[in-house]
């Protein structure tokens, strides 16, 4: 399935931006899972992007995981009768994430796949997965995307999708505090906020740029944001049962304007051109 790949799923290439970014996750895939549920707001996102794959792909399609992480969403997606290449270019993680998904990987249900980032653009996916899912903002992890976006187009069948999460370049919380204004001042021209943090640099597109980037080969068919109203820890339910009433809210009203906009995180969906 992984043409160009070897027997273990794996690909070196020159060491990248990206893939010297990769090396922080490695440092703390081991206690990844405990870092992103001590945010309980995560639960919340987390379900929420699930909820968008599965009302647009239906259950038993392939879907290619990129940035996958330790497994949490390709184990859920397989549970749900996907099936999953999940692909991500931190070794680390993919060691998560066989321990995590053994008996799913054994049942054929879960292909790992490591690669640095530069030779995931150029594998060859035979079958072609029906969707492209990246969630929790991988895609602002990535100076290029306009080279991501072209490797999506010859990944994904048509008329197959693309569903991502990003960061908003434009969070209201973000926006109260110095740091943002110095790198929203330092990135003017450029058709986002790159802000250079202390363990990785985010790029959060603006939409109007991260649609120019993807209209050579994909329409947005959908957009959705969660995260305006919720507190870090604060929304503990799943996103099938809001309780409090920002969450029924940011439920309601994830997909109208001007909430689409105003979340922490934005998810568009791109449909593939026939």
């Amino acid at each position: 399935m992984l043409a160009g790949a070897d027997g273990t799923g794996q690909m070196t290439m020159t060491d990248t931006d990206e893939d010297r970014a990769s090396r922080y996750f490695d440092s703390i895939a081991p206690r990844y899972d405990e870092l992103i549920s001590s945010v309980t707001r995560n639960i919340w996102v987390r379900d929420a992007f699930r909820s968008l794959v599965e009302e647009t792909v239906a259950p038993g399609a392939l879907l290619l995981d990129f940035g996958c992480g330790t497994g949490a969403d390709a184990l859920w997606y397989a549970e749900r009768g996907y099936r999953v290449i999940a692909y991500d270019n931190c070794r680390a993680m993919i060691d998560q994430l066989r321990t995590k998904c053994a008996a799913a990987i054994t049942r054929g249900e879960i292909i790992p796949c490591h690669a640095e980032y530069q030779a995931f653009l150029r594998l060859e996916l035979r079958p072609r997965p029906v969707a492209i899912v990246s969630n929790f903002a991988v895609l602002s992890l990535i100076s290029d995307l306009p080279t991501l976006f072209r490797s999506f187009a010859g990944h994904v069948a048509r008329p197959g999708h693309v569903i991502v999460s990003v960061l908003n370049p434009f969070f209201w919380k973000d926006m109260r505090h110095a740091w943002w204004w110095r790198s929203y001042i330092g990135s003017l021209g450029k058709g986002m906020v790159h802000v250079d943090g202390e363990d990785i640099e985010t790029y959060r597109y603006f939409p109007t740029k991260l649609f120019a980037i993807a209209s050579p080969y994909f329409v947005k068919v959908d957009q959705a944001s969660v995260g305006a109203l919720a507190r870090a820890n604060t929304n503990r339910h799943p996103w099938s049962a809001p309780e409090s009433l920002t969450e029924r809210l940011e439920r309601r009203f994830w997909k109208k304007h001007p909430f689409r906009n105003c979340g922490q995180f934005i998810f568009f969906v791109f449909q593939r051109f026939t």
